[in-house]
């Protein structure tokens, strides 16, 4: 768990990972090379959480992983963070996707607010070499899950990890699904971290200037938007037509070091 400042400055981000193993195996994480740890009960969370929030202004909860919609219990915990913080407090949660289209009755009526689904290329072959997966409907049953997700005036927001020469010629499609269909991506630095340095270098990085530069040249101009702003260090821009896009310079830009997209 992890407490931070929002961005904006009206209360605090309560950021709580609520599952240590994942079903993906993503070549940039491999969760399946971590020892699992123990994880809280709804209970304990509860108490824990109830706590916090009378000492601080808990603006926003946000729930991780590993991959969160995995806990059987997720939509309960949802569901007694809404009772404790009440109807104003934001819930968000960060997923893949692969369970959102089985799990969204559950976490939309426990009273989630926003949900971020990791959509780093809309490539299927790419998609399943990226998150060692093999399902080849995986990728349009995520996809339909968005959808469904936007229907019931949930928030919806994705998140594409960007990688030189695997999924970097990947960013005009993705901004057009994006565009297309009302959505905000934030684009995330590649961070080579141990012990991710181990399988990629240096060129596989690409800046947010770089990033930047080919949205430039697919869409014409953007200029910082600063009147939007989510829970974290992410960027924002906004053309004439109105389409808005983030990115998280969270390794060119210091002061964003160490800190995870998670708005």
């Amino acid at each position: 768990m992890k407490r931070n400042r929002t961005q904006s400055g009206r209360g605090y981000l309560f950021r709580v990972s609520s599952s240590s193993i994942c079903n993906y195996n993503c070549l940039f994480c491999r969760p399946q090379l971590n020892e699992p740890v123990d994880i809280l009960t709804k209970e304990e969370f509860a108490i824990i959480f109830s706590e916090i929030n009378d000492i601080f202004e808990i603006k926003t909860v946000h729930f991780t992983g590993g991959e969160p919609l995995i806990r059987k219990d997720i939509g309960d915990l949802i569901y007694r963070t809404r009772k404790i913080g009440g109807n104003n407090l934001d819930i968000a949660i960060t997923t893949n996707g692969s369970l959102l289209n089985e799990k969204i009755d559950e976490i939309s009526n426990a009273g989630i607010s926003r949900i971020n689904v990791s959509l780093h290329t809309l490539n299927q072959n790419q998609y399943k070499k990226l998150t060692g997966t093999s399902d080849d409907k995986l990728l349009n049953k995520i996809i339909e899950s968005i959808f469904i997700a936007v229907d019931r005036n949930i928030t919806v927001k994705l998140n594409a990890v960007i990688i030189r020469n695997f999924n970097d010629n990947n960013i005009k499609d993705i901004l057009d699904f994006s565009f297309e269909n009302g959505l905000i991506v934030r684009f995330l630095e590649f961070g080579l971290y141990e012990p991710v340095n181990k399988w990629f270098d240096k060129n596989t990085f690409i800046s947010h200037d770089e990033i930047f530069c080919l949205v430039k040249k697919y869409f014409g101009n953007f200029e910082r938007d600063f009147s939007y702003r989510g829970n974290g260090p992410t960027k924002y821009y906004q053309n004439e037509k109105g389409n808005i896009f983030g990115i998280l310079d969270n390794q060119s830009d210091p002061s964003c070091c160490g800190l995870i997209a998670s708005e």
